[in-house]
Formats: structure tokens, C-alpha cells, sequence
């Protein structure tokens, strides 16, 4: 005999790891060179503070939806809204796959482009 239990309770994510899902599809992006700082984290370390996920800031709206942007550097001979498209995409598809989660915009901001022969 098969016992189904069902309980009813709460899952709850940290905003962090709504961050590292989106990073991790972020950097698996073609075209993506990496994450890239923003101001914030510019001065949040001047004060000794690291964020760990660099790059990408998540909001939690009051309804439980995620508004998600994305700071990268991108290669150089990419086409860049091909490559902002997918990552919206990508990072929307994960975030509902592996949370569940409601995504009302994933926003790119592209802060750098890494030539070829700056890649060491």
C-alpha cells in the first residue's frame, strides 16, 4: 500500500539564492564573460563588505515576485542583444524551474567588453 502524506508549510528562499541560480546561468551563457561590479558593490567593499554574488542584485517585491538585474561584461564579436535575450531567458526559465519562482523582469545592464587578447 502506497502512503501519500501531503503537508501543508512555508518554503522560503534567501534572496541569495535566487542570486547564485542567476549567476550560475549567467556565467553558462555564450557570449558571457563574466559578472561585472556595480557602484553598490564598489562602495560596499570600501566598507568591507563582499557580496559573494557580484554583479547581480534580485528584489523581492511585496507580492513574492523577483525583479532580477544582471551586470555582466560580454565578449567582444557577440551580438549583444542575442546574447541579453537568451540570458533573459535562461535566467527566467531557472528561477521558475529550481524556485518556483514568479519573475516579473530580468533586466541586463552590459558594463564592459572583453577583447580576445585581454583574455589571459
Amino acid at each position: 500500500m502506497e502512503d501519500n502524506r501531503f503537508f501543508e508549510g512555508l518554503i522560503q528562499f534567501d534572496h541569495s539564492v535566487y542570486e547564485m541560480i542567476a549567476t550560475m546561468t549567467a556565467l553558462e551563457t555564450k557570449g558571457v564573460a563574466g559578472m561585472s561590479t556595480t557602484f553598490g558593490d564598489t562602495v560596499s567593499s570600501l566598507f568591507g563588505r563582499k557580496n559573494a554574488m557580484e554583479g547581480v542584485k534580485v528584489q523581492v517585491m511585496e507580492d513574492g515576485s523577483l525583479q532580477v538585474s544582471l551586470y555582466i561584461a560580454v565578449y567582444y564579436g557577440y551580438r549583444v542583444p542575442d546574447i541579453a535575450l537568451r540570458l533573459q531567458e535562461r535566467v527566467k526559465s531557472a528561477l521558475v524551474s529550481m524556485a518556483d519562482a514568479t519573475v516579473n523582469s530580468v533586466d541586463i545592464y552590459v558594463q564592459d567588453i572583453i577583447f580576445e587578447s585581454t583574455i589571459s
